[in-house]
This record gives C-alpha cells, sequence and structure tokens, in this order.
C-alpha cells in the first residue's frame, strides 16, 4: 500500500510543476477551461498548442478529458486520446494525478498504478499519463457500447453497428464489441460478417471461452462439424459453467458420433440430473445405437435364414448384434421414461398444448422401444439360440 503522504507530495509537486511547462498557448487554454470555463476559447488555444508543441502528449490529453470530455464530444476525444496515446511515454507523468476506487475497474489492466486503502475501500493512484489514457479511453468504450445497446433496443441496426465498430477500434483487445457486433449481424442473418467479426475477435483473444464457444456454434450452423467441434472442446474444456459442454453434445450427436455423445450426455447428467432436455437427447441416442445394431443384425438374420448350412461364427455375431441391439433399446425406454417423468414434473412452466405434445411423442418412443425389446425377446433372440445350440 503506498503512504497517503507520498501521494499528497505527488500532488503537491505537480500542481507547481504544471504551473511553470508548456507554450503559452497551452497555459492560456488551461486556464481559459480551468479558471475562466471558456471551453470554446479553451479548445482554440489547444490546438494552437498542438501545432506548436507536437511531441506533447500532454496537450491532446488535456483537449481530451477537459474540453471534449464536457462537450459529450466522444469521436474527438477519442482521437486525442489516440493522439496523446502514441506521444507518452512511462516517463510523462499527469499533471493532475487522481486516485479512484478498484473495484469499479476490474475489467481492465493498468501497468503504473498503486494501490491504497481508503475508508476501508481500495483504491489506485493515477500519476502516470499512460494509465490515465487507458482509464479515459474504457470510459469512452463504454459510452460507445451503451449507445449501441440502446440503438438496438429501438431497433435500429445501422446505427447500432457503427458505435460497436467505434468501440471496437478504439479498445480492440476487448472481445465485448466483437461479440455485439457477432451477435447483431447473426440476428440480420449476415453470416460471412458474422464470421469475420468472431474470427477477427479470435485472434485477438484465442483463450476466450465465449468466443471459442460462438465458432464453434457457428461453424455448427455452417455443418462444418469438425471444425465446430474443435472450438467446442476447447470452450467446453476450458469453461466454469457446464451449459458450455452443450455445444460438444450437439456437436457429437449432428456428426452421428453417438458412443462418445452418450458418454458426454451422461457425464452432463451427473451434474445436471433435472435437465429434462438432457435426458430425452440420451433417449434418442441409444435409441440410435439401438436402430443401427437391429439393422445390421437383420441383414444377418435374412442371410442365416437363407443358407441351408450357416456357419456357426455368423449365428454368434448375429446373436450378439441382436443382445446389443436389446441392451441400447431397453436404455432408450428407461431413459424416456425418464424424459417422460420430468416434463410431468416441469408441466407448470408450458402451456397445456406443448405439454401434451411432448408427452405423446415420448409416450410413442417408449411404445416403439417395448415393441421392438418384445420382437428381440420372443423371436430373434430365442430363435439363433435354438440354431447356436443345435450347430454345437
Amino acid at each position: 500500500m503506498i503512504n497517503l503522504r507520498i501521494i499528497f507530495l505527488v500532488l503537491f509537486s505537480s500542481y507547481f510543476y504544471s504551473c511553470a511547462t508548456g507554450s503559452m498557448e497551452y497555459r492560456s487554454c488551461r486556464a481559459a477551461a480551468n479558471v475562466e470555463k471558456d471551453y470554446d476559447r479553451a479548445e482554440s488555444l489547444c490546438l494552437e498548442a498542438l501545432k506548436i508543441e507536437p511531441d506533447n502528449p500532454q496537450v491532446p490529453y488535456f483537449l481530451a478529458t477537459k474540453i471534449y470530455k464536457r462537450k459529450n464530444n466522444y469521436e474527438a476525444m477519442a482521437k486525442m486520446l489516440n493522439l496523446s496515446e502514441k506521444k507518452a511515454t512511462k516517463d510523462h507523468d499527469l499533471i493532475e494525478p487522481f486516485s479512484q476506487e478498484a473495484s469499479m475497474l476490474k475489467d481492465i489492466k493498468f501497468k503504473y498504478t498503486v494501490e491504497f486503502e481508503e475508508d476501508g475501500k481500495k483504491m489506485l493512484f493515477f500519476n502516470k499519463l499512460l494509465d490515465a489514457i487507458a482509464l479515459e479511453k474504457y470510459s469512452i468504450w463504454r459510452e460507445f457500447l451503451i449507445q449501441g445497446l440502446d440503438h438496438e433496443e429501438n431497433k435500429e441496426e445501422v446505427k447500432a453497428i457503427e458505435m460497436y465498430h467505434k468501440a471496437k477500434n478504439l479498445i480492440p483487445d476487448n472481445s465485448k464489441s466483437y461479440i455485439q457486433l457477432f451477435s447483431i449481424y447473426l440476428n440480420q442473418n449476415n453470416i460471412d460478417q458474422a464470421k469475420k467479426i468472431i474470427y477477427e475477435a479470435y485472434e485477438k483473444d484465442t483463450s476466450n471461452v465465449i468466443i471459442n464457444y460462438y465458432i464453434g456454434d457457428l461453424e455448427g450452423q455452417m455443418k462444418n462439424y469438425k471444425v465446430s467441434e474443435k472450438f467446442y472442446k476447447y470452450a467446453a474444456d476450458n469453461a466454469l459453467d457446464s451449459k458450455f459442454m452443450y455445444g460438444l453434445l450437439y456437436s457429437y450427436i449432428d456428426q452421428g458420433k453417438n458412443q462418445i455423445a452418450i458418454e458426454y450426455s451422461e457425464q452432463l447428467l451427473e451434474e445436471n440430473p433435472e435437465d429434462q432436455n438432457l435426458t430425452y437427447n440420451i433417449a434418442v441416442l441409444y435409441q440410435r445405437l439401438g436402430q443401427e445394431a437391429l439393422d445390421s443384425a437383420s441383414e444377418n438374420y435374412n442371410q442365416i435364414n437363407s443358407l441351408d448350412d450357416p456357419p456357426v461364427d455368423l449365428i454368434s455375431t448375429t446373436l450378439e448384434k441382436f443382445k446389443n441391439a436389446r441392451k441400447f433399446l431397453y436404455e432408450s425406454k428407461s431413459f424416456f421414461e425418464f424424459a417422460y417423468d420430468l416434463t410431468l414434473d416441469n408441466s407448470s412452466k408450458l402451456d397445456e398444448i406443448d405439454i401434451n405434445r411432448q408427452l405423446d411423442e415420448i409416450d410413442g418412443a417408449q411404445k416403439e422401444m417395448k415393441k421392438y425389446i418384445k420382437r428381440l425377446d420372443t423371436i430373434y433372440i430365442p430363435d439363433l439360440q435354438e440354431k447356436y445350440r443345435k450347430v454345437n
């Protein structure tokens, strides 16, 4: 923690330093703004000072924070802050150091600020120009973002896009601007622009879970399933929230990777045992595996019945396929039953028509699984077991 006496000495010395530095135009500019409150005259004088001392980063910073900020001219403010940032070095101190509560600045990193405590609160002391510029740019970035959100709410998408681009250009490393642009382009069904902006965001921050998830989602919509799986997997492996794991699950399902999808689903179900949709999806996945095994076994079964002396290996492998099919179909039936119960439990969240439609769909699937299992138990498996005993 920095000593408050040191902060006072820095402020005191900075005041006297500010009174004696810069061109006459710059000193007159500060006086016009700080004493006379004549911001038009101050702006004119500062612009003259910029020409006289073009390498002084304090001039554009003063223009940005003391003049354009008061005029709510955020575009001009951003321009001057960028200009000041280009000229400033770590050796440039603030003419007017200040402090701000640390908890309000969690989204931004500073290089030279020092922390101290005041009235039980953690504070940051700013005495370097570069940190002050970063803070001011962040405040404008937030203003651009807020204006963009307001335009979106008013269905003014063109204006919203304009504000989000201003935010992105001002602080290129902040992913929120890109995500807002991605969202609005996606809502417009402008897939090319959506893809361009989200990959631009990825280049800035490859480790961002949300960006990886959104790329996975977009690539999945475009049926680029292998690419989609890669980005979904990164999001799932690095996210703290299990909701990011669902994208990877649906990627497995879309690719027909049923076995790994089931394993992954059951892992998710352990964390979310009351998830109605997840339970239903597991039931469908087992149904797929059961149907695939049943179709393959049925082909072999027809071949066996067409032969006078079928080989024992064919009978054995076909019997195993039917048993595997039964195992998958039984699991499917069980999960459909569980999904039915969960749907009833959650019935208060949906209207009666939706509930009845879902229940009818699940009930129909349950009955279909029972029908398949009955055929396996009464026809296919006993018949093959008898054939196997005869040849042995």
